[in-house]
């Protein structure tokens, strides 16, 4: 399993590309950068680099979380056909926390402010003490499924606002991902 992943991460379809951009933006910020592609109802989180503030969270890759739970999930399904985002929208849409947005019509108008404003975010929705952000590359290559970058903070260190003041940079780190990635 391990060559296989290593194997993929080298490959063209890999995301090795993100490495570099991600552990700068980690280190500009202090906060971990996560990299998650969508794969059915679930993101995949394929990479990780940790930050420098002292609390650090940990992001295994390989981990799956339910799409509506997280910012990476909701940035990728923002920019989805309608048909795709609709069937995402009505299938099981389970409660991680107490803070889980699970009625279809809140995530609806959620995508399209996440369309509107450039970034997704969640606070607490996926695990409680902690909110994240989240920018989908602007573009993949063909036959790579669409990837979005995160940063993740604890609600004790970085509040909310604070937080939302790193979109700019997030979004660079995308752009610089994407053009990266570029055949």
């Amino acid at each position: 399993m391990l060559e296989l992943s290593r194997g993929f991460q080298r490959s063209p379809a890999g995301y090795s590309a993100a490495a570099a951009p991600m552990r700068r933006l980690g280190a500009r910020t202090g906060l971990p950068v996560i990299a998650g592609i969508l794969n059915e109802s679930e993101v995949l989180l394929v990479l990780s680099v940790q930050g420098t503030q002292h609390l650090q969270l940990r992001n295994a890759e390989g981990t799956r979380n339910p799409w509506h739970a997280t910012s990476l999930g909701k940035a990728l399904a923002a920019w989805l056909p309608e048909a795709e985002r609709e069937r995402l929208l009505t299938g099981p849409l389970p409660a991680v926390t107490p803070r889980t947005i699970t009625d279809p019509a809140l995530l609806r108008a959620e995508l399209a402010l996440v369309r509107e404003r450039g970034w997704a975010e969640v606070d607490e929705e996926n695990e409680i003490g902690v909110r994240s952000i989240a920018v989908a590359l602007p573009d993949t290559p063909e036959g790579t499924p669409p990837l979005a970058l995160s940063l993740a903070a604890t609600v004790i260190l970085t509040d909310a606002d604070q937080l939302r003041a790193h979109a700019p940079a997030l979004r660079e780190c995308a752009e610089e991902v994407a053009a990266r990635m570029s055949p």
